[in-house]
């Protein structure tokens, strides 16, 4: 068992650095340059095998920058999937089970193994066959269309090597999201953060430029989305434009997920 522990990690370095006691696992992780918040793992949006664990073709990536409607966009993702069966929209119990975020890492010692196990015990819920598409919670930004070599990987999705996987961008106002943002941070499990080594509590100023370092805020997040709007597989959705006239934008949004939906 110990054999097949360690064997786990070294298939995911990145877990094997904040299975350190805290905060030295969590220091030397973001030393190294992993993905911050050290809750999100990289490897299974940017190594082709292990997006392909739980990409396949049609499936839908809601890639929604945080604090800009994702738990909005994931239920109407799977209420316009499910709207010709009433049973099906309403067969679950937190929306994250149906459409699940595959980078979230639940713990330090979270590594790719435990995750994977992890979609596979849910596999009826987001994998249901009755389903018009699966969709996941992808809140990241792409690869450059041409990074250099200096260029750090990351978290980013290879949405170029991935065209048969559509993208669902979502932004939102920066001021309105960093409000947000202020307002949530009160309600994250302060035992969660500390497992990972982080204090709780960021200075608006600190929050701010810690957005723009890891293009979270939404300006960044639309400006790394941008090269590749133009591409059928990619759909830009503001929460501003959604909130103020929802029926048009959820007729364009289900026209772009091939799906029909009823007049009222």
């Amino acid at each position: 068992a110990k054999a097949a522990s360690l064997a786990a990690f070294a298939g995911d370095p990145d877990a094997a650095l904040l299975a350190l006691p805290a905060p030295l696992g969590v220091a030397a992780y973001m030393a190294l340059g992993g993905m911050m918040p050290p809750f999100l793992a990289a490897r299974p949006l940017v190594h082709k095998r292990d997006f392909r664990r739980w990409a396949r073709p049609g499936d839908v990536a809601l890639a929604a920058c945080i604090k800009c409607g994702n738990t909005w966009t994931m239920n109407i993702l799977h209420q316009l999937r499910t709207a010709h069966n009433a049973s099906l929209a309403e067969g679950f119990d937190d929306i994250a089970h149906v459409v699940p975020w595959p980078s979230l890492r639940l713990s330090p010692r979270h590594n790719l193994s435990d995750m994977m196990a992890l979609w596979d015990q849910r596999h009826d819920w987001w994998d249901h066959p009755g389903y018009a598409f699966r969709a996941f919670k992808v809140p990241s930004v792409p690869l450059p269309p041409r990074p250099d070599r200096s260029f750090v990987l990351g978290g980013r999705l290879e949405v170029r090597f991935e065209p048969d996987v559509r993208y669902l961008v979502v932004v939102r106002d920066p001021v309105d999201q960093l409000e947000s943002m202020l307002h949530f941070v009160d309600t994250i499990n302060p035992d969660f953060m500390r497992a990972f080594g982080m204090p709780g509590g960021p200075s608006v100023a600190a929050m701010k430029r810690r957005f723009a370092a890891n293009g979270r805020d939404s300006a960044s997040f639309l400006q790394a989305w941008l090269p590749y709007l133009v591409s059928p597989n990619v759909f830009l959705l503001h929460y501003q434009d959604l909130k103020d006239d929802p029926a048009l934008w959820l007729r364009e949004l289900a026209q772009f997920l091939d799906v029909e939906v009823r007049a009222d």
